[in-house]
């Protein structure tokens, strides 16, 4: 994406600014809520996150 990370693999669940300027245009004409995950599999990803262990939560990688 930038010349800092040039050569490197894309996080996991990482997205592109194009990605996201098109799922924000299609929230809007679909008139859908504020609210937007992009990917939307963060959304279940975070709303979990809060309910594990701390020391699972450490051992996860980064």
């Amino acid at each position: 994406i930038g010349r800092m990370t040039q050569g490197m693999e894309p996080a996991p669940f990482s997205s592109t600014p194009a990605q996201v300027a098109d799922a924000v245009v299609k929230r809007i004409r679909d008139g859908g809520p504020v609210e937007l995950w992009i990917p939307w599999q963060l959304r279940a990803m975070f709303s979990v996150a809060p309910f594990l262990p701390r020391a699972i939560w450490r051992r996860m990688p980064r």
